[in-house]
């Protein structure tokens, strides 16, 4: 009689290949995760920086808030905070930082904050890919 089926052996052997391979492939997804959630937040600093100029385009200087710019303190997907400091007190520059919100693969993210201002970006260019 021909029996069906895994013996116990067989099914050990494939339950430790499985997690050899997730061992290997889960810090892969969570750096593919924090990469690709940094562009969430150099969405969002640039859709400050082009406010800005459209602001500074109809006053004399850059806004103080995000609130007139019209633009919300998280970034579209919610993953970093957004903060606008005014740069000087003539209102000839700005200071726009986005920080990570400490959930998930973000916890653990070491690249620190991204910021722009009236020059352009500024950060850890390993992490952020700034040229």
């Amino acid at each position: 009689m021909k029996q069906n089926g895994f013996t116990l052996i067989e099914l050990v052997f494939v339950l430790c290949i499985v997690a050899i391979l997730a061992t290997i492939a889960f810090p892969s997804y969570q750096s593919h995760l924090m990469k690709s959630r940094r562009s969430d937040a150099k969405e969002a600093l640039a859709s400050v920086q082009l406010a800005q100029e459209k602001w500074r385009g109809n006053h004399d200087s850059y806004a103080d808030n995000l609130a007139d710019l019209g633009i919300s303190p998280n970034s579209a997907a919610g993953y970093y905070t957004i903060q606008l400091t005014p740069g000087s007190s003539s209102g000839t520059n700005y200071e726009a930082i986005a920080t990570a919100v400490p959930t998930g693969p973000q916890a653990s993210d070491n690249c620190g904050v991204l910021k722009v201002t009236a020059t352009g970006f500024s950060g850890d260019t390993t992490c952020w890919g700034l040229h």
